[in-house]
C-alpha cells in the first residue's frame, strides 16, 4: 500500500482558495479569512518588542530618502574619482605615445660611423682626485720668517 505525504498545514492565507470555489461554504471562508486576519496581526511589526527594535534603528536606515541622498552622493564622489582616473590615464597614454615617437626618431648607433676610432674614453671628473698625491692629507707645517727655528724637544 502506498502512503501518500500528509498534508502539513498550510499557513498561507491566499492559498489556492477564491471565494469562487463551489466546495468552501460561507462559514469556512469566513473561518479562513479570520484566521489570515489573524496572522496579520501577529505578524513581526505586530510585536511590541520587534516594534521597539525597528524604532531604535538609526534614522539613516529608516528613512528612505537619506538613503537615497548617501547613495547619490556616493555615485557623484565616484563619478568625480572616475573622471580623474580618466584624464590621467589620458596623459599617460600621450606621454607614452611621444616618448615612443621620440625613441623611433633617435638615430640607430650601431648604423653610425666609429667616431672615437679606437681611442680609449676621456677620463671622468673624479679620475683626478683618486690620483692624486696623498700629500695634501699630510698637516701643513707652519710657515717660518728668516731666522725663526722651530723649537727641538730634547731626545731622551
Amino acid at each position: 500500500m502506498i502512503q501518500e505525504p500528509e498534508e502539513e498545514e498550510d499557513d498561507d492565507y491566499r492559498g489556492n482558495m477564491s471565494p469562487q470555489d463551489s466546495d468552501i461554504s460561507g462559514p469556512q471562508l469566513t473561518e479562513e479569512l479570520v484566521k489570515a486576519l489573524q496572522d496579520l496581526e501577529n505578524a513581526a511589526s505586530g510585536d511590541a518588542a520587534v516594534r521597539q527594535k525597528i524604532a531604535s534603528l538609526p534614522q539613516e536606515v529608516q528613512d528612505v530618502s537619506l538613503l537615497e541622498k548617501d547613495h547619490w552622493e556616493a555615485l557623484t564622489e565616484r563619478e568625480k574619482k572616475l573622471e580623474e582616473y580618466k584624464q590621467k590615464l589620458a596623459r599617460v597614454t600621450q606621454v607614452r605615445k611621444e616618448l615612443k615617437s621620440h625613441i623611433q626618431s633617435l638615430p640607430d648607433l650601431s648604423l653610425l660611423p666609429n667616431v672615437t676610432g679606437g681611442l680609449a674614453p676621456l677620463p671622468s671628473a673624479w679620475r683626478p682626485v683618486l690620483h692624486r698625491p696623498l700629500s695634501f692629507l699630510l698637516p701643513v707645517t707652519p710657515c717660518l720668517s728668516p731666522g725663526h727655528t722651530l723649537p727641538v724637544e730634547p731626545a731622551h
